[in-house]
């Protein structure tokens, strides 16, 4: 039965989800001793849209990432002996609601690795990415459906994918420490998350290719396969030249953008809208006014930011050298491009 529990705290600035399980418990021969935050983004897990304005407001646990989804993939795992202790390793895990004029969904994505411990070192067993979405009169109340529905179909995956038999691949678990220049071409492959592709760490190798997509007004790809991959793991693709995200960490979008700048910010152009809501990396948004717009992933935080007049004024305010020029623009396009590259600069 659905038990979900939501409140805002006493200043009104979180939105948190008490977590119960909804879906039908799995029997399995393993269980999870630890539950490891790896997440880029820590301070939240998405935000939800709140009162008439739909104004955006982070949506938080009650507890710590790891102690809530602790408790419930134990209430959703039922242990079979003889049963091995595996460590989850949560690389991404966002909820996000889009609302247009007459619809509204919630949307929630989950990128889980499994690994073997062996003393202080961690095997691989896979990783696996899930993601649900529903229609609904209150996306907001029913988050706690799609977390546990993208929870289940991670672990069934992972329960028929062979695990038994492999040992794992050791992988450094503090590869990204955050503000990683790229300043080289990750090796050709597809990554999940900006931890993998600092990290150099391809969930898969790149079996596709990046075809461009006929649209006028912005460079657009798709990713194509001859065989049966799924590419939905997608945040990243490198194919040795170039760099590439899925618009979907941005917008309600699915194709590819392409890198036109690296450094600590990767700098990216779409046909998008405008919408404060788009700011932070949460994709949510509505039938809004659209235009090419500039986008950037900061790596030393992981946020990705739609570069609107009051985001840029913002991010220049820290930066004398920057600012001035930047307030005595147009504030066009190519300015605020500019500006990112000076930034990138700096960084270096």
């Amino acid at each position: 039965m659905l038990s979900v529990s939501f409140s805002l705290n006493a200043q009104g600035k979180q939105h948190k989800i008490k977590l119960k399980a909804t879906v039908d418990p799995i029997s399995t021969d393993f269980q999870f001793s630890e539950i490891l935050d790896k997440r880029v983004i820590r301070d939240n897990i998405g935000y939800v849209q709140k009162g008439l304005a739909n104004k955006k407001v982070p949506a938080v646990f009650e507890k710590s990432l790891e102690t809530s989804l602790g408790v419930l993939l134990d209430e959703i795992i039922v242990p079979v002996d003889p049963v091995t202790s595996l460590s989850c390793i949560i690389h991404e895990f966002t909820v996000s609601e889009l609302t247009t004029f007459n619809t509204e969904k919630g949307i929630c994505r989950i990128s889980m690795e499994i690994a073997r411990k062996k003393g202080s070192s961690y095997y691989s067993l896979g990783t696996f990415y899930a993601e649900v979405e529903e229609g609904r009169m209150d996306a907001t109340k029913s988050h706690i459906n799609r977390i546990c529905a993208v929870l289940q179909r991670c672990l069934l995956d992972f329960n028929l994918s062979g695990w038994r038999e492999s040992e794992g691949y050791l992988i450094d678990l503090s590869v990204y420490t955050g503000n990683c220049q790229l300043a080289e071409i990750p090796e050709p492959g597809i990554y999940s998350s900006l931890n993998a592709i600092c990290g150099g760490l391809p969930g898969e190798p790149l079996a596709h290719s990046l075809v461009s997509i006929d649209f006028k007004k912005a460079d657009r790809y798709e990713l194509v396969s001859s065989g049966d991959s799924n590419t939905r793991n997608a945040m990243f693709v490198s194919d040795g030249e170039d760099i590439y995200m899925h618009a979907s960490r941005y917008s309600y979008q699915d194709y590819f953008i392409k890198a036109i700048a690296r450094g600590r910010y990767l700098y990216f152009e779409d046909f998008t809208s405008s919408s404060p809501s788009l700011s932070e990396v949460s994709p949510v948004g509505g039938l809004l006014t659209t235009s090419v717009r500039g986008i950037i992933v900061d790596t030393s935080t992981g946020k990705i930011s739609i570069l609107t007049d009051g985001f840029m004024e913002k991010l220049v305010e820290d930066h004398p050298s920057i600012g001035p020029f930047y307030n005595q623009s147009k504030k066009e396009l190519s300015d605020k491009k500019r500006v990112i590259l000076e930034l990138n600069k700096l960084s270096n």
